[in-house]
């Protein structure tokens, strides 16, 4: 197992971000479930997760906290990209003849954050199936392509 350093050096996250950090008494955000979902057991199922919410709601530091998490409390593989920045590099992967190698990197992610979908207008369901085909990758979505009613 790498060092705790060396995962999040990989995971790429934008800044350091952690539970502690957040401010739940300002958020509608249920403090119960974001330490239930920085447990991990959702990537053990192989389920998505989903945080949904206006702009400077804390759905990146949310992520990046959970993503954290599981690093340092689970030893995770986590890797965080910026939506637009990996749909670019996979388009040039293809264009170089390579496609296929990120992919492949981030079947071997326990976790892999997508921050800011919602700017992407681009068939994303293209792009993240090719990435999460074996099933084998779990994927958090920091903001819906879509407005969505919350009730």
């Amino acid at each position: 197992m790498r060092s705790i350093s060396y995962q999040m050096h990989t995971a790429k996250f934008p800044v350091h971000r952690d539970l502690a950090g957040f401010d739940f008494e300002c958020s509608p955000v249920g403090r119960k479930l974001i330490e239930q979902l920085a447990g991990m057991a959702f990537t053990e199922q192989a389920h998505n997760v989903v945080l949904v919410g206006g702009p400077g709601t804390g759905k990146t530091h949310l992520a990046t906290a959970i993503g954290v998490a599981g690093i340092t409390r689970h030893g995770s593989r986590v890797r965080f990209y910026s939506t637009v920045d990996l749909v670019n590099a996979l388009e040039q992967e293809k264009a170089q003849g390579k496609a296929g190698r990120i992919a492949a990197s981030l079947q071997r992610m326990d976790l892999v954050i997508l921050d800011e979908l919602g700017s992407v207008r681009i068939s994303v369901c293209e792009a993240v199936e090719s990435v999460t085909q074996s099933g084998s990758v779990r994927i958090s979505v920091c903001e819906a392509v879509e407005s969505v009613t919350q009730s």
